[in-house]
């Protein structure tokens, strides 16, 4: 006999239809937000390769004209390494990009006109070399890159000229009002253009001084700091001081200006030899292959690039490139990576290559438009267009139509979602409300048994009410118990089991709620699940953004582990990004989840000891989302005889009593707590920070960072877990305790906690 299958009323599913329709409102909410995500990160301004091409960095506008977001993906895969926001105004980078130090410089100005050098290492870790202190709010201001260097002219904010030269990721100012420098005030100074293109074998710069006298100086510095200066004699003309200052310099810099690699001025445009000492072009450059309408491209101290077309006809012809050694007269064909390009590509103002002197490659960037890395060695291209980097980033920031995008959207709430989950929720009450009825019970029993504090009580006085619940008896119980020292009573009810009866003066545990002052008899059920438990393995599998506290984003993590769902409370410092896909292990608390680590395998948790901290001060943020509230208690953690301090910051369950004093149990890895209670014991003072690179891992909700500080022109290296709702950022100042021996140090307290 076939059984009747169950069909759902007609009348419920008409119920159906209004929930449809605001389907497709919800849709395209979404789908508007997704196009607005497209369009803020359409503005890309700038990509460079790095690490020779197995990575590539992309700045795109903030559209604030204050800042620029920096992106850093993995080039063979696309997948997202860090992002960052650096200091830019809308202008984007500035034609005068270079590659020193493993990494790469990007030169930007802030809102106040002040130059900004993010120097982007192949390791991920972003420095900022400036600090502020080379402005370029003057008319005459401005920043050259010249055969692997930057060279910087402006104003102080002291109205005094200065000259700087970025050499090897470091900063070199010179102030051209000192007498050691110039012999008056400099009233002007202005480039030579053609300096910085060969045209002369030194960068010079021609300087006007008070009284009308004029000098010329040299744009990179000499060993003793300072650059050359030549004054012109009142009796020589500008040009012939420019050849005259010219000749002296490339003397004093060992420069050969007789052999300068210079492309000539009338078709069919080849590269030849130029003596600047006597003005005359000299050979052609023998070059492998003829290169015609062809541009030079200043690499670095004996390096120069050439390229161009296969005929004198460029349209005619295919790109051709070479590397030239002036040092070794050698050259190296570049054709695998200009062959992708065409002689339009080469007439962009944007274009330039760049390569250091003992790296094998090099490096190509059209500015927003196409970007290019190529190992001279093996001969391997890497290329990204402006459409491929954008579709990443857009990608890695929910800028693509999604059904999991949809889905945080409706898990964003508001009106529409509300009224769309009233419409849904009437057919589906009646159809699965059983399934979450128990559930809702148990989680609100938790909620409530958290709220309070276990306690030893005795069984006093007991009595039925005269309700039964699934045929067990509802029973009122008087319960005395201690608290801070003080005997006290409470009445509560509770359902007991006639199998397994309570009598007068048994001992039984309870949550007593202070604020409240009523109490929850425990049973053995509820103490087992106030034991914590650890979730191995949990997958990262969606990010809820909840806005910004302090300098850090509130998010909340959404984890899997054996087909069950965990959700993860969080701040995000500057800096460090969790990653959707990410490993973590988690602890069950209570029915609270938390961090017990993120990014780290389960092998590296091993040698944790078991600590115990108590509470010696404590804070309460204004931010509560998902019933929960955020603490800030700062930590005495000890072991033994042993105890440091830490700052730690925790989300707990809506009015979880949290006094100081509160003992909370903990743990850390031997080796981390061993080297804190080191240094602990150091020195102490003020530092400043030069560099931060977070590890992508955390020790329980607090990231993991490498960070360089300065302290008296000391520089002291620091491996710490970091609390999130402080962050560290350069430049931030930090009160530390150090060791002068091995360089480490400790943060103690963060510059925006006192």
């Amino acid at each position: 006999m076939k059984k009747k299958k169950n069909r759902i009323p007609f009348t419920i599913l008409v119920f159906f239809v209004p929930a449809m329709i605001l389907t497709v409102q919800i849709w395209n909410d979404y789908r508007g937000g997704v196009m607005s995500v497209q369009d803020q990160y359409s503005n890309l301004t700038g990509m460079y390769y790095l690490d020779g091409g197995n990575k590539i960095v992309a700045l795109t506008d903030e559209r604030d004209g204050m800042y620029s977001r920096l992106h850093m993906y993995e080039a063979n895969t696309g997948n997202l390494i860090k992002e960052q926001i650096i200091r830019a105004n809308s202008q984007g980078p500035l034609a005068a990009t270079t590659y020193q130090n493993n990494g790469v410089i990007i030169p930007t100005l802030d809102s106040s006109q002040s130059l900004q050098l993010t120097h982007v290492r192949d390791t991920g870790e972003v420095t900022e070399l400036a600090r502020s202190t080379l402005q370029l709010d003057t008319p005459w201001a401005d920043v050259h890159a010249w055969r692997g260097r930057l060279i910087v002219n402006g104003e102080t904010l002291g109205s005094t000229t200065y000259l700087a030269e970025v050499r090897d990721a470091e900063v070199k100012k010179v102030i051209l009002n000192s007498p050691d420098v110039l012999p008056s005030d400099p009233e002007n100074i202005s480039d030579l253009d053609g300096s910085f293109k060969n045209e002369l074998p030194v960068p010079l710069f021609e300087v006007v001084l008070k009284h009308g006298q004029r000098a010329h100086v040299s744009g990179i510095l000499q060993q003793d700091g300072l650059p050359a200066v030549k004054i012109q004699s009142e009796d020589v003309g500008i040009f012939l001081a420019q050849e005259q200052a010219s000749n002296t310099f490339a003397k004093s810099f060992g420069v050969d200006n007789t052999r300068l690699v210079r492309a000539e001025d009338s078709n069919p445009k080849q590269v030849r030899f130029y003596n600047a000492k006597t003005n005359e072009w000299g050979s052609v450059v023998n070059t492998p292959k003829p290169v015609y309408q062809a541009s030079v491209f200043l690499l670095n101290d004996q390096e120069v690039f050439i390229v161009g077309s296969s005929m004198e006809d460029e349209k005619q012809g295919e790109v051709r490139g070479y590397i030239y050694n002036e040092k070794k007269k050698s050259f190296i064909d570049t054709g695998a990576m200009v062959g992708h390009l065409t002689y339009e590509d080469l007439e962009n103002t944007d274009v330039e290559f760049y390569k250091a002197l003992e790296d094998d490659t090099l490096y190509y960037s059209d500015g927003d438009q196409l970007a290019g890395a190529m190992n001279v060695e093996t001969g391997l291209v890497h290329m990204q267009t402006k459409d491929q980097m954008l579709e990443w980033i857009k990608a890695a920031n929910d800028g693509q139509l999604s059904f999991r995008g949809f889905l945080g959207r409706i898990g964003e709430g508001g009106g529409l979602v509300l009224n769309w989950a009233v419409w849904l929720a009437i057919p589906l009450l009646v159809i699965i409300v059983p399934q979450f009825i128990l559930p809702l019970m148990f989680k609100r029993r938790t909620r409530q048994i958290n709220e309070g504090e276990l306690l030893n009580g005795t069984i006093m006085e007991m009595a039925e009410t005269g309700t039964y619940v699934n045929n067990q008896p509802l029973v009122r119980f008087k319960i005395r118990f201690e608290l801070d020292g003080e005997r006290k009573e409470v009445e509560l009810k509770k359902v007991i089991s006639l199998l397994n009866a309570n009598r007068i003066g048994d001992q039984v545990v309870i949550s007593y709620n202070r604020e409240k002052e009523k109490a929850m008899l425990i049973s053995d059920e509820d103490l087992q699940d106030q034991m914590p438990s650890t979730i191995h393995h949990a997958v990262l599998e969606r990010i809820d953004h909840y806005g910004f506290l302090n300098r850090g984003k509130v998010l909340l993590l959404h984890f899997t582990a054996d087909d069950q769902e965990y959700e993860v409370p969080v701040v995000q410092p500057p800096g460090f990004s969790y990653r959707v896909g990410t490993e973590a292990t988690l602890i069950l608390a209570g029915g609270q989840v938390r961090l017990q680590s993120y990014g780290v395998s389960t092998s590296e948790l091993a040698d944790q000891l078991a600590l115990e901290a108590e509470v010696v001060r404590m804070e309460k943020k204004e931010t509560e989302f998902l019933d929960r509230e955020l603490l800030v208690m700062d930590l005495m953690i000890t072991s033994g005889e042993d105890s440091i301090r830490k700052t730690n910051s925790l989300f707990v369950p809506l009015g979880t009593d949290v006094q100081n004093g509160t003992r909370i149990p903990m743990h850390m890895k031997r080796e981390d707590y061993e080297r804190e209670l080191r240094l602990a014991k150091g020195k102490q003072g003020a530092a400043t920070i030069r560099t931060v690179m977070y590890e992508g891992i955390t020790a329980g909700e607090r990231p993991l960072a490498r960070i360089t500080v300065d302290r008296g022109g000391q520089i002291y290296e620091i491996r710490q877990s970091i609390d999130p709702i402080f962050g560290v950022e350069i430049g931030d100042e930090l009160w530390i305790s150090y060791d002068e021996q091995t360089r480490e140090a400790l943060i103690l307290n963060y510059s925006s906690n006192g």
